[in-house]
């Protein structure tokens, strides 16, 4: 079984996987691929950079090449109990929904909870205002293009939608019953 998870920033997308992971899933991360990249190139890990590299990426290499990467790594470990996190590209969800086992959860919840969340977290990448937060997400909902971030399609294309607004607890329930 695969399950991939989209959603907005900060709904809880890495909670869900780190829940699965307890549960037995390994975990992979489209975002992660990105981070190496930056590494490997001395680039900053702030969210606009892996959004431009991850432009750039599919644009060379075609538009699934992160989930390409990561079924590749999935493979190499022979891994059958997966959970792949930050999905944010049609053809990206297209390319995974091709392995059988596979099915999308998206996770979403309030904007101003979301960015607290974020703030919490305190990564390079949510060192940012509200008002920057709000456009990195309306820039990642609608690309411009099949080469860019296509947040609000690929959540229509979800499978199974969860809203994370109550406890910790609950949202675990719900990540349960959907398994």
């Amino acid at each position: 079984m695969i399950i991939g998870i989209t959603g907005t920033n900060g709904a809880g997308k890495d909670t869900a996987a780190s829940f699965l992971v307890k549960g037995g899933f390994s975990r992979y991360s489209l975002s992660d691929i990105l981070r190496q990249e930056c590494d490997a190139r001395k680039l900053p890990k702030d969210r606009d950079t892996l959004i431009l590299l991850g432009n750039k990426l599919r644009k060379e290499h075609g538009s699934h090449v992160l989930a390409r990467m990561i079924l590749e790594r999935m493979q190499q470990n022979e891994d059958d109990l997966a959970v792949i996190v930050s999905i944010r590209n049609e053809s990206e969800v297209k390319f995974l929904k091709n392995h059988p086992e596979f099915k999308l959860i998206a996770i979403d919840a309030p904007i101003n909870e979301r960015f607290e969340r974020a703030k919490e977290r305190a990564t390079e990448q949510d060192q940012i205002t509200f008002e920057k937060f709000k456009l990195q997400e309306q820039r990642e909902m609608q690309g411009e293009d099949e080469h860019t971030q296509q947040l609000s399609n690929v959540i229509n294309m979800a499978d199974e939608f969860i809203t994370n607004d109550g406890s910790e607890e609950e949202f675990y329930m719900k990540i349960a019953k959907l398994i």
